[in-house]
């Protein structure tokens, strides 16, 4: 005498069974395909300024333009000291910061005897970055990449050159060429008041 199949049991194996193979198949077409052999191995990111954009205390900008210090008090909000005193747009400060902390360069150049050739021989533009623990890290900005898409970095006079990413020191430029003022608040405008008939 033949057993009867449970319809509920058959449906749920069913389901199972086509799940699973979406997951696998899903892996499986989105997974990276191995570098071909002899390909140099993709560059590590090499964090120059470690931490959390909280631990930001002073940032220091100079470029051709001027320069730009903002500092946050412990506990306090953003303010610019220079160019011009006053409190900061916190909104953009925040991004700035969650930018800049943790700093990490997408390479390392270590031949560092070409310095012209990078622009850091004597760079215009160079930034110092304060934590709240008192760590400075000063950081010489050389020329962009051939493709644009970074710049040339040195961390104080020595040691290696550095490829970092053109938002981050971009940002960094901002701040003196469009320092991060509070942007106005719109005052709303009252009704006009409606004629009421006569």
């Amino acid at each position: 005498m033949a057993t009867a199949v449970n319809p509920r049991l058959t449906l749920a194996l069913v389901v199972i069974a086509a799940v699973l193979g979406g997951y696998v198949f899903f892996v499986e077409m989105n997974r990276e395909p191995p570098p071909p052999p002899g390909a140099p191995p993709a560059p590590t990111p090499v964090t120059l300024l470690g931490g959390t954009p909280d631990d930001l205390a002073t940032i220091e900008v100079r470029t051709p333009e001027g320069r730009a210090v903002l500092n946050r008090p412990p506990g306090g909000n953003w303010l610019i000291v220079e160019p011009t005193a006053g409190d900061a747009d916190q909104v953009r400060m925040l991004s700035v910061a969650g930018r800049l902390v943790p700093f990490t360069a997408n390479r390392v150049l270590t031949d560092t005897s070409q310095l012209a050739q990078y622009g850091l021989v004597n760079p215009t533009t160079s930034a110092t970055l304060t934590t709240k623990d008192g760590t400075r890290t000063e950081l010489r900005i050389g020329d962009q990449t051939a493709l644009a898409d970074g710049y040339y970095v040195r961390v104080g006079n020595d040691g290696p050159v550095y490829l970092v990413s053109r938002a981050a020191i971009d940002e960094l430029r901002r701040l003196v060429s469009d320092p991060p003022r509070p942007r106005p608040t719109a005052t709303p405008i009252p009704p006009t008041p409606t004629p009421s008939g006569s």
